[in-house]
């Protein structure tokens, strides 16, 4: 009498290692039709779970821009720190905790109003594709960075960022939950042909300020699939030398019985892989979703 072959179960890796996808192949085994053995197999997948990403958000609203001369004298300066000042009037006002100027945030901010002019651009995004996020790589590790800009002759700190308060992207920024520092940036000079300042301000969340998925976690569960990929190649081998054979004697029933043997408990040991995998991912999953939320709420 033939050995019932175990239902075996796999993971297999799905995208850019985001993905696990459970595939599982019931009623392996091998039965006589017509006097001649034939394999029989059924196949039914459904997704375990995906293995989510960090999010480190960047915010970039539109940039504002004042066409026209509202005022041409240098001498009407914006500043830094009263760019700072106002910024947090406008939080205070609301009963919000002051944004924290930040050294590493202002350089941020004045690499990028000095690359605007002396690239001749007025976007969030550098003609060779660079974003504040990517400015800040090596510079200032963030879980959210966002980014206001203003061209034109505003007349004073105040009126600048007046005019962000009255645009909503700007003013989400502004008063965005999850940032809690700051830096600033204001530069006059030469834009297209006309003397006129840009302003520059950087919002973040500090990376520190939230705790990170386990790395180990994650490489631990990328060493058990690769390990699970070659038990489930070992498998496959097994089954197809199973559903290949035509025993007829006795000695061949017991060898097809001791193969069978092997097989399940190559099984056995997929389904347990499957098993802790399925655990492993549940709880690196747990900690990105605390990581993500911690990115978008403030302390």
């Amino acid at each position: 009498m033939r050995r019932s072959l175990l239902l075996l179960f796999s993971i297999s890796l799905v995208g850019a290692a985001v993905a696990y996808v459970l595939f599982g192949m019931g009623d392996v085994g091998v039965r006589t039709d017509g006097g001649r053995p034939v394999g029989q197999q059924t196949e039914d997948g459904f997704v375990v779970a995906a293995l989510q990403k960090i999010e480190k958000k960047v915010i970039t609203p539109v940039p504002l821009r004042r066409d026209g001369d509202t005022s041409t004298d240098d001498a009407a300066a914006l500043t830094v720190s009263g760019i700072i000042r106002e910024t947090n009037e406008e939080q205070e006002h609301r009963g919000l905790v002051s944004l924290r100027e930040v050294v590493a945030l202002n350089a941020l901010a004045e690499t990028k109003a000095r690359d605007m002019f002396r690239r001749g651009y007025f976007e969030h995004v550098s003609p060779t594709g660079e974003n504040i996020g990517d400015l800040a790589v090596g510079r200032y590790e963030y879980v959210a960075i966002g980014e206001n800009l203003a061209l034109g002759n505003y007349r004073d700190d105040r009126d600048v960022v007046g005019a962000w308060m009255n645009s909503p992207g700007h003013r989400a920024n502004i008063l965005h939950a999850a940032f809690t520092e700051i830096g600033v940036a204001a530069r006059y000079g030469v834009f297209e042909g006309k003397s006129t300042w840009i302003s520059v301000q950087v919002f973040a969340k500090p990376l520190s300020a939230c705790d990170e998925p386990s790395d180990a976690l994650k490489n631990s569960i990328s060493a058990e699939e690769a390990e699970l990929a070659v038990l489930r190649k070992v498998a496959d081998w097994q089954k197809a030398a199973l559903v290949a054979m035509h025993p007829e004697t006795k000695g061949e029933y017991e060898e097809y019985n001791r193969l069978v043997d092997t097989y399940n408990s190559v099984v056995r040991d997929v389904n347990d892989a499957v098993a802790r995998i399925r655990v492993r991912i549940a709880h690196y999953n747990e900690q990105v979703g605390i990581f993500n939320e911690c990115a978008t709420d403030k302390e």
